[in-house]
């Protein structure tokens, strides 16, 4: 670089420090004029940034009435109180439920996983059986009920094993 070219982008580096300090430039930066094209697009930009935004505040608004709801139905359950006011219309209401679980060769031990985060849901379990439907031979199934019965009855489940003897793939 000569000392020439040096001189002359010192002087324009000062004079643009210049009309800076003298505001004529308040945002601290040199642009040109957005195109129409740009603007447009930049407007769009703009439009769908704000309208994500309002989503994710509708969001999270229903998500908090969800989390209040459900720590007030949780606290009354957990007072014991049997009369949880408005909550206990919908424990009338709520559907009795059968989960069934088809299985074929299944241990033991993933059978009790399944009992297991079954017991922790949040249902009513007077409202709630599991029926495990098997294919497996017989002496098989026998066995697994041996294992599986206590377990269902410790954790408060109601829990069977269906054995089917042909299976009809139905």
């Amino acid at each position: 670089m000569s000392s020439n070219e040096y001189i002359e982008i010192k002087e324009l580096t000062k004079e643009l420090i210049q009309q800076y300090v003298m505001n004529q430039y308040p945002w601290g930066l040199i642009t040109r004029p957005l195109t129409p094209v740009a603007m447009a697009i930049l407007s769009v930009t703009y439009v769908i940034a704000i309208t994500m935004l309002i989503l994710s505040l509708i969001q999270i608004a229903v998500l908090v009435r969800y989390g209040i709801t459900s720590l007030r139905y949780v606290r009354a359950r957990n007072n014991g109180n049997n009369s949880l006011g408005r909550f206990s219309e919908s424990l009338r209401d709520l559907p009795f439920i059968s989960i069934l679980i088809p299985i074929k060769n299944e241990d033991a031990l993933t059978i009790e996983r399944s009992l297991r985060t079954i017991a922790s849901l949040n249902y009513p379990r007077e409202l709630l059986e599991v029926l495990f439907i098997s294919d497996d031979p017989e002496y098989y199934v026998n066995s697994l009920t041996k294992i599986i019965m206590p377990i269902a009855s410790r954790l408060g489940i109601n829990a069977r094993i269906i054995h089917r003897a042909v299976n009809r793939g139905l």
